[in-house]
């Protein structure tokens, strides 16, 4: 087997995951990633960042 290349290997590799199984085992990173990428698919607005940041309480 040859060197990992992430230009010719990377997607290949990508398409062998399945979502359902790492969101059924509870993976804490996979469901970052999840929230992530719905976040940019909802269009943010300019300038909006994710996490959001929280709000702070006054006091």
């Amino acid at each position: 087997m040859g060197r990992y290349k992430p230009t010719l290997d990377q997607l290949a590799l990508t398409r062998m995951i399945d979502s359902s199984d790492l969101r059924s085992v509870g993976l804490p990173a996979f469901g970052t990633l999840e929230r992530a990428l719905r976040f940019l698919a909802s269009a943010p607005a300019p300038g909006a960042v994710y996490p959001p940041p929280a709000l702070q309480e006054e006091g």
